[in-house]
């Protein structure tokens, strides 16, 4: 009766936490990638890099983006990569780098294209000037070349596929472990822990490739209604298929807890990797 007490207590503090963890879990985050042109021209190297954010188009009120759990801001020189990882990001933005010589170079102020923005950061002699990466009309010199820098994986990777298998794998790990814990408590049949895995399969490819095409202006609704659809997703998938063996109140005590914890030590897991 304790553990069923403890469940409950823990379902219910799930359902009031959801909300404020849905963006800190290993789902997809808005990203930019900027490819730095004209480089070479200086002789000084990379030593810090800022990415302000702005609240109006005259970056009267800004702040830097903060390095908070997958959140950051980084430029690797020998890629001539600038990258950033959000959990949502301002209208308008700058960039900021400083050099090895003591000069520091700022941006023109750009706007956010997209749910992974792609620009190319043109160094020039007194600024840095940023503009959609699709655009070649203004800087005809040097060609585009990959875009797909990993923010998270660094060289590693080259694509989105690298970090969503990197985040795939660590959702299993957490969520058949706590749904492992939960069957053996509940002496539930373990073959459950199939159909949980086949429901991340199906849930997790959904809220990383679809739900970022959606036409909504707000990154944060965009990964809420995602998450959304991971949760009632799986307990519809549960009930589907193992409602002979697990209540559909079970079921929503296993997936809230599982999601939770996966929400929770993703986060964990993901600070060190990007810090």
């Amino acid at each position: 009766m304790k553990i069923v007490r403890s469940l409950k207590t823990m379902f219910i503090l799930g359902l009031l936490l959801i909300p404020a963890v849905a963006l800190a879990d290993v789902g997809p985050k808005p990203g930019m990638s900027f490819n730095i042109e004209g480089f070479n021209s200086i002789k000084a190297t990379i030593i810090g890099a800022e990415q302000i954010e702005c609240k109006d188009v005259n970056c009267s009120d800004s702040s830097i983006l903060a390095k908070i759990g997958p959140q950051t801001f980084n430029c690797v020189q020998e890629d001539l990569k600038c990258y950033s990882l959000a959990y949502d990001y301002s209208d308008y933005h700058k960039v900021k780098i400083k050099f090895s010589d003591g000069v520091t170079k700022e941006s023109n102020i750009f706007q956010t294209l997209g749910f992974d923005s792609k620009y190319n950061l043109r160094v020039l002699e007194d600024r840095l000037y940023v503009y959609d990466a699709s655009d070649m009309a203004i800087f005809d010199d040097q060609p585009a070349t990959d875009y797909d820098y990993n923010p998270m994986f660094g060289n590693q990777a080259k694509s989105k596929l690298g970090i969503f298998y990197g985040a795939l794998f660590l959702t299993l790990v957490i969520e058949l472990l706590t749904g492992l814990i939960f069957l053996k408590t509940k002496k539930k049949p373990l073959i459950i822990l199939i159909y949980l895995a086949l429901a991340n399969f199906i849930s997790l490819p959904t809220l990383w490739f679809l739900f970022p095409l959606l036409p909504i202006s707000s990154h944060n609704l965009i990964i809420l209604l995602g998450e959304l659809f991971v949760v009632i997703f799986e307990i519809l998938f549960l009930y589907l298929f193992c409602r002979k063996h697990l209540t559909i109140k079970e079921i929503i005590i296993l997936i809230i807890i599982a999601n939770l914890l996966s929400y929770w030590l993703g986060i964990q897991v993901w600070t060190p990797i990007v810090n």
